[in-house]
This record gives C-alpha cells, sequence and structure tokens, in this order.
C-alpha cells in the first residue's frame, strides 16, 4: 500500500492483489461475511477494469472505503498520493510563470 499510485498509473495487478489479499485474509479470520466478501470482490473485478484515469480511481477507492472501512488506507493513501501530484503540477505551472515574466522583465541578456 506504500506505493498505490505513481502520478497517473491506475489499478494495476499489484493494487488488485492488495485489495484482495486485504479481502481474503478477513475472510480467513472471520472479520468479514462471505456475502460481504462476494459483494466487495465483484465490485472489484467489475468497476476495476474501468479505471483509465489517478481520479478514477481515487473516486473508485473512495466508494470502495464506504462499503467496507478496512480498504479507507488505501483511499487516504490514493486521494494523498493525487493531491502531491496535483501540487506539484501547480508549482512547476507557476514555476514557468514567474521564469517568463522574469525574462521579458529583464530580457535574456546577461550584462552588467
Amino acid at each position: 500500500m506504500n506505493d498505490i499510485m505513481d502520478s497517473v498509473k491506475v489499478l494495476d495487478d499489484s493494487l488488485y492483489v492488495k485489495l484482495t489479499d486485504t479481502l481474503l485474509r478477513a475472510v480467513e479470520s472471520g472479520s468479514i461475511t462471505k456475502e460481504k466478501s462476494k459483494e466487495l470482490s465483484s465490485y472489484i473485478l467489475l468497476k476495476g477494469g474501468y479505471i483509465r484515469t489517478s481520479n478514477q480511481l481515487t473516486s473508485f477507492l473512495k466508494r470502495l472505503s464506504e462499503k467496507w472501512d478496512q480498504y479507507n488506507p488505501f483511499y487516504v493513501q490514493a486521494k494523498y498520493t493525487s493531491q502531491k501530484v496535483e501540487e506539484q503540477v501547480k508549482i512547476e505551472e507557476i514555476q514557468a510563470k514567474l521564469g517568463q515574466y522574469i525574462q521579458k522583465s529583464y530580457g535574456t541578456s546577461t550584462t552588467n
């Protein structure tokens, strides 16, 4: 769960494994009913295949965590990672604009 998303990476095999392992451990320990586990596994398999963006992944994990709170750490990590990516993009945009402003204001010459 440490690396749920790499910027725009979507639901991949490793996340599928993490989600299903969490579910299987809960079934084995008896902390979830078989009916609930069937509902969750169906949701993961049916909805997971349609994820194409990081926003869709975050939304998918949010809905999954609403169905069963054991998935909340996956959602929190995805949301945090998504926010970090968005912040980095904003920082890069600001730096580019600042660079353009400086270049317009002071020109490209470096004479003293």
